[in-house]
Order: structure tokens, then sequence, then C-alpha cells
């Protein structure tokens, strides 16, 4: 599908702490969107999933982005299966 295309090389190819503010925000808000509407394709990704929204929010420091990572964090743990977020992310997360 191709929200599991998207969402799959948005979290790989793009190295989304050297962006500029906005553009952190806009993939933070991207990936909100993907983990409520196309949930059960994200799934499709497993532990990649995890992974990636870990590397996206890396050293994230504005408050608006840490705020919009917290509800992109939040909606991972609560609503996706736990096979969606290795041990190595979870590790990341709250580190």
């Amino acid at each position: 599908p191709l929200a599991v295309h998207l969402a799959d090389k948005m979290l790989k190819e793009v190295h989304v702490p050297s962006h500029t503010q906005a553009v952190r925000k806009s993939v933070l808000d991207t990936i909100l969107l993907l983990e409520e509407d196309w949930h059960d394709e994200l799934t499709m990704l497993g532990p990649h999933l995890g992974d990636g929204i870990a590397a996206a929010i890396e050293e994230e420091r504005d408050p608006r982005n840490l705020l919009a990572s917290f509800k992109v964090v939040r909606k991972v743990m609560a609503d996706f299966p736990a096979a969606c977020v290795s041990r190595e992310a979870l590790t990341a997360l709250f580190d």
C-alpha cells in the first residue's frame, strides 16, 4: 500500500533531526496522520515503525516539536502491537 511505502521511505530515508523546525514538525504531523488514518497498514512495518519514530525525534528540543513527538509516541505505544516497537526503540524513546 502507498501509505506503507510513504511511511517506510520517510522513516528510513529522511534524517529528520538535520532539518529546520518547520520541516521536523511537518514530518511529525505526517507520522501522526499516518498512525491515525492508516493504522492497519503501518502495523505491517513491524519494528521499523518504532525505530523510525525514535530516529525522527532524536535529540528534539523545540517545544512545539516535543509536543508533537509526545503525541506520536503515545499513539504508537497505545495503539500498535508491541512488535512494532523494538527494545532498542523503547530505550531510545525513553532514555
